[in-house]
């Protein structure tokens, strides 16, 4: 099931309302969708085009009018609309946020609220009676865990909305573009230059892009060919609504920024090249699309594993989710897996999303091992699940392990782990890049000259260091450069020598 289902499925029931052959079944939907996601304006598109009417209701306007009978309120609501449909048009009444109005988790008192209890049950009522008036009722919620289960049981219809997919977002986007009066025309290079800018994008964030672009170009009196770019680079300004409550960044590391390692930034580069042009491609309309494989880095410990992770998901302008197994590793049965599914569901609202695990092992074991529980099995197996109904959404995972013998088979199969790049302790060559790479971010001395003997005997002298262990030298070596000299520290080969000596002697003990 893709993405798509959800949002066709309501627009059917809508249309067949608004064209006066309404389903003898179907009087009141429950729809739940994210924020931001635009589910309100579907239900306003979708009706009137149709030539039907839109009605609402808001929680603010049940409380602020009736305080104290807030189904005074509901009522008023559901009386209006039923007059306009009295009157031979076919009306759709949108109750908004309804988990504030018969919200599902009661505090820890033993008794609810009076009103809360009151308006749940008046929801309720006006559910069942929705069959015999003329009004479909469709009631929006973030999720159907935080509505009343009484409300949940009384729709008749449930509908979970997901991010639209790429063509819809972008027919969407251009529409918008068009009532503000901004020339977009509708082809394929248009669509990718509007992708290109907006992965990620939910409903909301493109609708405030068009309207920024519309005002930057009311103010610059801009021409309709510089329209386009005008809309590209509002929205590069706006912030995804999927980025401020999730525990995701943005990071800001590049593969020049790592030093060495050119094999396996190579096949994360063709990786990268690989999923850009599969999310071009879905948005476009053009091929499924979608984020296909996961990536299992593997090597000894401080080699670089999660810069490269980092510089992956800078280089697909992807949000950066580090999954921290202390939070996957719950005492609780059925705590592991929970926490697992609602990092995955993090990942899909704020994609396009890179999920990283460190030390994938240590979860993520061989099934049927001696030490293995039966929560460790299940979390493979969810794992498995949750990579690949997570893959059409745009979200790529990418694995470390310092054990790769420790991983189960079944992640290392096509359609999972199925690329392994091993990230090994750096040569001679690749000490050099990164000790340059280190160095030139340092106050270092007039002397320190990187192309010298001295510099070639460093890298000689640092043979089997790691790149974490490089950078523990030259911070060490920095450090001893500052308390020398706390006004203008510089660094000097005799720093690093010693940096080097003190290493090997604390290596030795």
């Amino acid at each position: 099931m893709t993405s798509e289902v959800g949002w066709r499925a309501l627009a059917g029931a809508l249309k067949r309302h608004a064209g006066g052959d309404p389903h003898p079944e179907v009087h009141s939907i429950l729809v739940t969708a994210q924020v931001g996601l635009g589910a309100a304006a579907w239900v306003v598109d979708q009706t009137e085009t149709a030539g039907g009417l839109v009605a609402h209701c808001h929680p603010s306007e049940v409380f602020a009018g009736f305080p104290g009978d807030v189904r005074r309120g509901l009522a008023h609501a559901v009386h209006a609309a039923g007059v306009k449909a009295l009157e031979g048009l076919p009306v759709v009444l949108v109750v908004h946020d309804v988990e504030l109005l018969a919200p599902g988790k009661r505090r820890a008192a033993s008794a609810p609220d009076r009103d809360e209890l009151l308006t749940e049950l008046g929801l309720v009522a006006l559910i069942r009676a929705a069959p015999s008036s003329d009004v479909l009722l469709v009631l929006i919620a973030e999720s159907t865990a935080l509505v009343s289960r009484r409300v949940v049981s009384s729709v008749n219809v449930v509908i979970p909305l997901a991010a639209m997919p790429g063509p819809m977002r972008m027919t969407r986007a251009l529409a918008d573009a068009a009532a503000a009066g901004l020339e977009c025309p509708d082809t394929p290079s248009t669509r990718c230059a509007l992708s290109a800018v907006s992965q990620g994008y939910v409903f909301d964030d493109l609708r405030q892009g068009v309207r920024n672009a519309a005002l930057d170009c009311a103010m610059a009196s801009c021409s309709r060919d510089a329209h386009l770019g005008a809309v590209c680079t509002a929205l590069e300004r706006v912030t995804p609504l999927s980025q401020y409550d999730a525990p995701v960044s943005v990071p800001n590391v590049s593969f020049d920024d790592i030093g060495g390692l050119d094999r396996a930034k190579a096949l994360l580069g063709d990786v990268v090249a690989e999923v850009k042009a599969a999310a071009s491609a879905r948005d476009i309309g053009d091929g499924p699309g979608g984020f296909a494989r996961g990536v299992l880095l593997h090597g000894p410990p401080g080699t670089g594993k999660t810069m490269l992770a980092k510089a992956c998901a800078s280089a697909l302008g992807a949000s950066f989710l580090a999954v921290p197994m202390s939070r996957i590793l719950v005492g609780f049965v059925g705590a592991s897996e929970k926490a697992l599914a609602s990092l995955f569901a993090v990942a899909r609202s704020a994609a396009p999303c890179l999920v990283f695990f460190d030390e994938l092992q240590a979860v993520f074991g061989v099934r049927g091992a001696s030490k293995a529980s039966a929560s460790d099995n299940n979390l493979v197996t969810l794992l498995l699940t949750e990579m690949t109904a997570s893959a059409p959404h745009g979200v790529l995972v990418v694995g470390a392990t310092n054990v790769l013998a420790g991983i189960d088979p079944a992640l290392l199969t096509p359609g999972r782990f199925d690329i392994s790049i091993l990230v090994d302790t750096p040569g001679p060559a690749d000490r050099a890049a990164i000790l340059s790479g280190i160095l030139a971010a340092m106050p270092c001395a007039a002397g320190l000259d990187l192309t010298s003997p001295r510099f070639d005997a460093i890298v000689t002298a640092t043979d089997s260091a790691s790149g974490a262990d490089l950078h523990g030298l030259v911070h060490a070596a920095g450090l001893a450069a500052l308390l020398r000299n706390v006004v203008s520290p510089t660094l000097t080969y005799d720093d690093l020598d010693a940096s080097i000596a003190r290493s090997a002697l604390l290596h030795s003990s």
